[in-house]
C-alpha cells in the first residue's frame, strides 16, 4: 500500500498555483476556488479546519 504525504501543502502554495494556471474554460470552478484559497493564510486555513472538526465533534 502506498505511503501517504503527512502533509499535502498550504492552500497559498504550489500546488494551488498550479491549479490556476489550468485552462478556466475547462476547470472554471477549480481554478477560481484555486485564486480564492491563495489568500488565506496559514493561521486562517488552520484555524478554519480546526473550527470544522470542532463542530463535527459537537454534532
Amino acid at each position: 500500500m502506498p505511503q501517504r504525504p503527512l502533509h499535502l501543502g498550504p492552500l497559498s502554495g504550489e500546488g494551488t498555483v498550479a491549479i490556476t494556471e489550468l485552462p478556466p474554460d475547462a476547470f472554471p470552478y477549480m481554478t477560481e476556488t484555486a485564486r480564492d484559497a491563495r489568500k488565506v493564510s496559514a493561521d486562517r486555513e488552520f484555524l478554519g479546519g480546526l473550527a470544522l472538526l470542532l463542530r463535527g465533534l459537537g454534532a
